[in-house]
């Protein structure tokens, strides 16, 4: 059996004074919150002809509450040690900066492009304070950038064999992702799924991600794919009327109906502090819908006889694959001829509910000429002169307009 040896090279950050008198501030040690030195972040100081009877003592200001939560408090991520070697007195810090990240990093986002004091390093000559230095915890701006190869994931969702329903068909889709940035330090980004809304809480038996839901960021880079599975077959057995209706009610949108999101994240303290959705689409067939309309509407108005209360009929059939629905009728006088707008009414209620499918039924519309005539004469008699209204020819005044909607 072969036996490997390993090797750990860490990497130190020293730095060496020359002077004798130390006293009051002696400068910063820094430690960045970025890709560099991830597990054990190392600084090293060197006080040479270092008098003896020297120690050090690290201690923390309330600014270390940011970045950390409380019950991780009592953890040493960072630890101090001082000694002599060599004539000189060394102080060396040791951050565990990748377990401090990991366990706090949802509220170090908060500090993102700060520079804040945590602590100090007292150096004491025979237990008496003589000089410090400030410890600094800096946080970096992260820029992150990303691309997609798809910004939508779409299933077609048409049976693949005409007049099939025992078959399970299991379709998979997905879009390609490259997330980057380089100072972001390591960890999990989070892939899930979730419905629209409620409404379509019921797809989700069958509707999963079947990718990585945990991709892990370790440096300047990832590349994954966010993949999407559903079951085509069953839900268009068990649910295919439904999400026809939904469809139709949504307005029948070209690109399909909007079930879910596929999303992308990085949690901070309070939201998100990445946030990516990629939008999930069922493509539906359209539903079969025809409207029959036998004729349009003819009012004879007569001012030698005007009378109230006369009526004009159009036979309307409506046959729709999706069996519950309404029919909705607006009337529409043209602004033209506003006037006729407190004379003639629509009879019929303005929605009407189906349920089976089919409905067959007239339109009425009902006129009164006669007080038409007694409260508007002047103006009437102006549209003729003025050739808007004219004897014995047919003048388009307006439409009535019929919708559907899902029930």
């Amino acid at each position: 059996m072969k036996k490997l040896l390993y090797i750990t090279l860490f990497i130190f950050f020293t730095l060496t004074s020359f002077s004798t008198n130390y006293s009051g501030y002696l400068g910063d040690i820094e430690f960045i919150f970025d890709q560099n030195n991830v597990d054990n972040d190392v600084r090293i100081i060197r006080l040479t002809g270092a008098q003896s009877g020297l120690s050090s003592e690290l201690s923390f200001n309330s600014n270390y509450n940011l970045f950390c939560y409380e019950e991780n408090m009592g953890n040493n991520y960072l630890t101090l040690n001082g000694y002599y070697e060599n004539n000189a007195f060394l102080i060396r810090l040791d951050l565990q900066k990748r377990a401090l990240w990991e366990a706090n990093f949802q509220k170090i986002f908060l500090l993102e492009g700060q520079r804040i004091n945590i602590g100090q390093v007292m150096l004491k000559s025979n237990g008496s304070n003589i000089a410090y230095y400030n410890i600094v915890y800096v946080v970096p701006n992260y820029d992150i950038e990303y691309s997609m190869t798809e910004n939508k994931i779409v299933f077609d969702f048409t049976p693949l064999y005409e007049g099939e329903t025992n078959s399970i068909w299991w379709k998979e889709e997905f879009s390609n992702v490259i997330f980057s940035s380089n100072n972001l330090p390591p960890l999990n980004l989070r892939v899930h799924l979730q419905p629209v809304n409620q409404e379509f809480e019921f797809l989700t038996d069958e509707l999963k991600l079947t990718g990585t839901q945990s991709p892990y960021f370790s440096g300047s880079s990832i590349n994954f794919s966010v993949q999407v599975g559903t079951n085509i077959g069953n839900h268009y057995n068990n649910y295919g009327s439904k999400l026809q209706e939904m469809y139709f009610n949504a307005g029948c949108p070209e690109e399909g109906l909007h079930v879910a999101d596929a999303i992308v994240s990085i949690l901070m303290e309070g939201g998100y502090y990445f946030y990516v959705a990629i939008p999930v689409y069922y493509l539906i067939t359209g539903p079969s819908i025809n409207v029959v309309v036998d004729g349009s509407f003819h009012l004879i108005f007569n001012p030698a006889n005007p009378e109230n209360g006369y009526t004009s009929v159009v036979p309307v059939t409506i046959t729709s694959s999706i069996p519950s629905f309404n029919i909705n009728l607006k009337l529409e006088i043209f602004n033209e001829y506003n006037l006729l707008h407190n004379y003639i009414f629509l009879i019929n209620d303005q929605t009407i509910p189906v349920s089976n499918g089919e409905y067959s039924f007239d339109i009425e519309l009902k006129a009164n000429f006669a007080d038409l005539w007694n409260q508007k004469k002047e103006q009437i008699l102006i549209l003729f002169q003025d050739g808007v209204f004219t004897v014995d020819n047919d003048v388009r005044i307006g439409n009535v307009y019929i919708t559907l909607s899902s029930s």
